[in-house]
């Protein structure tokens, strides 16, 4: 493990879509014509099937469409960015709007991501940056050190990035870590989306959806899981739903299709047991009565901050049964639904993007 620490210190992620990028010509993948267009770009668009992550991605394009009708949203996936860089250089210009992918790989955590974060940011100084509601991991050691260094060299030196939080913890660390940046604190963006709030009355009341996960960040024990279960079962048909699912992909259709279908599985179903983060934002956005579990990071309880004060969504924290047990029984008994109102930190998001251009003009 210290030989590979050292030898990545050395050699970054991606080091061969880069040297790549400097040698390959332009691959003319995009239309001159554009250049005298108004456009936003999404980029690190997720190519793998992590429906959290494109939840994100479509929840970004709606809501720049929404809010910025004058410009062409033009997403754009990870995969493509070294070998697409030459051409995308060659449409923009100064009043193009570059955005990032929200999501929780900002950091050390998935280091690949991270460095195609620093590669957009370094060639599109002159343009507007926003980096929409990310968490950030930093660790210690070599690759961390060096992951840090790098970000706190590429985000100083730009003079209009803005960093956007979709927790508390990871505004303070912007705020202490990156002076020179704009910060703010915005909820996961798929929270800008809460759609079709009449179908709640047409679930199938015996229906339980249960999303649970099985990587490192799992916090609940596989004891506890089966009790969940057996409880469920006692109150109705369970079926099973992972947000990760075992594919990649190539264009944006067949993502929006899975998409589609995944959410509505979340609103037919009368509850959801969970411990995923958008496991929790799809029931909350669908109307969907939840029981969320914390997974091993921090990012459920502070997500769930923003959104507490609606009564369908429940955070449990230990692993009580007898809880458990009640708090379903009394979630599906809810007649009426109650949400959070957070139209406000959307709005703060759109002003300060329409803020931030209008100095870059000046």
């Amino acid at each position: 493990m210290k030989i590979y620490n050292y030898i990545w210190g050395i050699i970054p992620p991606h080091l061969n879509d880069w040297l790549r990028y400097k040698i390959v010509p332009n691959n003319k993948k995009y239309d001159k014509s554009l250049l005298n267009r108004k456009k936003i770009f999404v980029f690190i668009c997720a190519d793998y099937a992590n429906m959290g992550d494109i939840a994100i991605t479509f929840s970004q394009i709606n809501f720049l469409e929404k809010n910025f009708p004058e410009y062409k949203v033009i997403p754009h996936l990870i995969s493509d960015i070294y070998r697409d860089m030459k051409s995308l250089k060659k449409i923009v210009n100064k009043d193009d709007i570059i955005t990032m992918i929200g999501g929780g790989n900002n950091g050390c955590l998935y280091p690949g991501i991270e460095f195609c974060r620093l590669f957009v940011i370094q060639n599109f100084t002159n343009n507007l940056i926003v980096s929409f509601p990310q968490s950030i991991s930093l660790s210690d050691g070599i690759i961390g050190n060096r992951i840090l260094r790098k970000m706190k060299n590429i985000y100083g030196r730009h003079n209009h990035l803005v960093l956007c939080a979709r927790e508390i913890s990871t505004y303070k660390t912007y705020k202490e870590i990156f002076r020179n940046n704009n910060a703010l604190l915005i909820p996961d963006i798929v929270l800008y989306n809460t759609d079709n709030r009449e179908l709640f009355k047409f679930r199938k009341k015996d229906s339980i959806l249960i999303c649970r996960r099985s990587d490192a960040e799992c916090n609940i024990s596989d004891v506890f899981w089966k009790s969940v279960e057996d409880i469920c079962k006692q109150f109705g048909r369970v079926t099973y739903q992972d947000t990760v699912l075992n594919k990649s992909y190539y264009d944006f259709e067949s993502q929006y299709k899975d998409l589609n279908d995944m959410i509505n599985c979340y609103r037919e179903a009368g509850m959801v047991v969970t411990d995923r983060l958008h496991g929790m934002i799809f029931s909350y956005i669908t109307g969907t009565p939840c029981i969320v579990f914390p997974s091993a990071t921090d990012k459920i309880c502070r997500s769930y901050d923003w959104i507490r004060e609606c009564n369908f969504v429940f955070l449990l924290n230990d692993e009580n049964i007898d809880e458990f047990a009640a708090v379903l029984d009394w979630a599906g008994k809810i007649k009426e639904l109650r949400y959070a109102d957070l139209g406000g930190h959307f709005e703060m998001l759109s002003s300060c993007i329409r803020k931030e251009m209008n100095e870059l003009r000046e």
